[in-house]
């Protein structure tokens, strides 16, 4: 699972297809929270970290936990940038629910 930021949207990608997209409304900063709440992740962004907004769906993960045939799959928290131009990573929190 994946998410892509640009200057016009949100993207979620389960896999290599994408699952969820969302106008962005905020251009170039903002903020973004993921809450996996018993294997059911929602995303929530913000244009000042004090009102959040839901993106309309989730995601079920209970498949990316576990052992199967042919490899190992789990969900990993992690921050990347890919393709051109740069992206700063500040104030990133992990909580342990």
């Amino acid at each position: 699972m994946r998410i892509s930021v640009n200057e016009k949207e949100f993207t979620v990608y389960n896999r290599h297809s994408a699952k969820i997209r969302e106008k962005n409304e905020f251009g170039r900063q903002g903020f973004l929270r993921i809450i996996n709440d018993e294997n059911e992740i929602s995303f929530y962004y913000s244009h000042d970290a004090k009102s959040w907004k839901r993106l309309e769906r989730s995601i079920d993960a209970t498949g990316f936990n576990h052992n199967v045939f042919g490899g190992f799959m789990s969900l990993k928290t992690g921050l990347f940038a890919f393709g051109e131009g740069e992206v700063i990573f500040d104030n990133f929190i992990y909580n342990k629910l």
